[in-house]
């Protein structure tokens, strides 16, 4: 009898809500469109936004300085590939250790596309 090799499982991908101030999703947008991205790619962006945080050395320090204003907020639905919520996952658990917080899904996010937003205005571009 022969034994057929099942393929390792993927990783699933999740979709996660989070608050951005809506001035940051404006902007967000507009570096998306100077770096040739779609309008429908926003995920993808915020995606590799954490990405690039989460290689930052001590990027914990950067989320624990995050604050949001009340008002003018937008709650947003983000899907993350696979890769990127296993990332995601461990950067919510490092952050919430050092911040001694639960609720941090949505700081570490504004963290990564402010992050993403700055390096884009030092270069020019988005890299």
């Amino acid at each position: 009898m022969r034994k057929t090799l099942k393929a390792p499982p993927a990783v699933i991908g999740s979709k996660v809500t989070v608050r951005l101030p809506t001035g940051m999703i404006h902007d967000l947008k507009k570096d998306m469109a100077l770096s040739g991205y779609e309008e429908r790619a926003q995920s993808r962006w915020i995606a590799e936004a954490i990405e690039q945080l989460t290689e930052m050395p001590g990027y914990e320090e950067l989320v624990a300085e995050d604050f949001i204003a009340e008002g003018r907020n937008k709650s947003m639905k983000v899907s993350l590939p696979g890769p990127t919520t296993t990332t995601f996952k461990r950067a919510l658990k490092t952050v919430r250790a050092a911040l001694n917080k639960t609720d941090v899904q949505s700081m570490v996010v504004r963290t990564a596309v402010l992050q993403r937003l700055i390096k884009s205005d030092l270069t020019g571009a988005d890299q």
